[in-house]
């Protein structure tokens, strides 16, 4: 055992750079962890405001902030059986960025563990769900995003953006179910209409009936701007963070689907306020892993 322990800290070593501080204490070795926390700190693509790529280490620095304990589970986050194991090197290449982790989640999964990724823009879910899809081939996306991310291209001539993420998806016949969407270009809500594998979701009820292997993927600017306004394309109108809390609560212990993995994207540090967005990120970041846990 204690050679494979010494394989895998060399090999996660050569691709992931180690956090200055592990979000919320969490320091178990990646051998005995359950689930891993890994930064995906890529904004190469954004379209409006970049910044994305400084939210894992802002979001694991605030984190500490945070009270740790949990009265529902008599637990201490720093007694779950997590390791983050670090960050992806930052790159300005998408192609980079998804070579890389083509390397590191035969490792995650390989290992049966489950990937918490922090972004980044929300352009890292496609690398992972590609990935995912060929060991799930029937695994579906739950997406809480104010938007539908099914542009063909934007800006013009640009097939991988953040933008484009779910069209990307679509065509690999991935069942993608969004939560509570808002904010629609022609082009996107025209393609989600003609679309068999796309669908739209309304009430926490509807979330207890997804099925099979299930990744789930938090665009932080699903969330109001009044509570989260440090994020790469705000959108007004939208979710409180209890909502969404309530929402994933209703996944993770009522629902049937089995969750193999989750990212929260798009917090952005350069334009956020008092670290409103980033605090609200670890949040809902260290409640997640609750129910990951728990359940």
């Amino acid at each position: 055992m204690a050679e494979r322990r010494g394989c895998l800290h060399e090999e996660l070593g050569f691709l992931l750079s180690p956090p200055t501080k592990p979000f919320s204490g969490l320091d178990h070795s990646p051998e005995e962890a359950e689930t891993w926390i890994i930064g995906v700190p890529y904004d190469s693509t954004s379209s409006f405001k970049p910044g994305a790529r400084f939210a894992p280490a802002r979001i694991r620095e605030v984190g500490w902030e945070l009270e740790s304990f949990n009265p529902r589970l008599g637990v201490d986050i720093e007694e779950l059986p997590i390791s983050d194991v670090g960050d992806i090197p930052l790159t300005v290449e998408y192609s980079t960025l998804s070579n890389t982790l083509a390397r590191v989640l035969p490792l995650l999964y390989g290992h049966g563990k489950k990937g918490v990724f922090i972004g980044g823009t929300h352009l890292i879910s496609l690398p992972i769900m590609e990935y995912l899809h060929q060991v799930y081939p029937n695994i579906g996306i739950l997406v809480f995003d104010a938007h539908l991310d099914l542009r063909d291209e934007y800006p013009q001539g640009s097939k991988y953006t953040h933008a484009t993420v779910m069209r990307r998806l679509s065509e690999m016949h991935v069942p993608i179910y969004y939560y509570r969407p808002r904010a629609f270009s022609k082009e996107e809500y025209s393609y989600l209409a003609g679309s068999d594998n796309l669908s739209t979701l309304e009430t926490p009820e509807e979330l207890e009936a997804l099925r099979g292997p299930l990744y789930i993927s938090i665009d932080l600017d699903i969330i109001d701007p009044a509570y989260a306004p440090g994020v790469g394309n705000p959108e007004p109108l939208g979710l409180s963070p209890r909502e969404v809390l309530e929402a994933l609560s209703r996944v993770a212990l009522q629902g049937k689907s089995e969750i193999v993995g989750i990212d929260v994207v798009e917090a952005n540090p350069l334009v956020d306020v008092n670290d409103i967005t980033s605090l609200t990120a670890a949040k809902i970041l260290m409640e997640t892993l609750f129910l990951i846990s728990r359940r």
